[in-house]
């Protein structure tokens, strides 16, 4: 993937520039002396919405807090079956929530 670049001296002196193609490129590559000196990335839609959310709280302003720790159980590795017997996690957590939205 090729991304754009700009040069510390354009974000220095034209930032409002950059910031515009970086709304249309969503990656830039800052140089300087023809290395890279580093990237900018657009925000996450997602990402920015549920900022916007988390501040009128409609959504827990811990949220970003909440999915690390999610990723985090996720990533430790396979989860484990119900036992025999007893209703699978899936099960569990819709009848969880019907009994909320009740």
């Amino acid at each position: 993937m090729t991304s754009a670049t700009v040069t510390v001296s354009d974000l220095i002196h034209h930032t409002k520039r950059v910031f515009e193609q970086l709304k249309t490129e969503n990656r830039l590559v800052i140089m300087r002396n023809g290395e890279v000196a580093g990237i900018l990335t657009a925000p996450d839609p997602d990402d920015v919405l549920l900022d916007k959310m988390a501040t009128a709280g409609e959504v827990p302003a811990d949220w970003r807090e909440r999915q690390a720790r999610l990723r985090e159980l996720l990533s430790a590795g396979p989860l484990l079956p119900a036992e025999p017997a007893k209703p699978s996690l899936s099960k569990t957590l819709i009848a969880m929530r019907d009994e909320e939205t009740r």
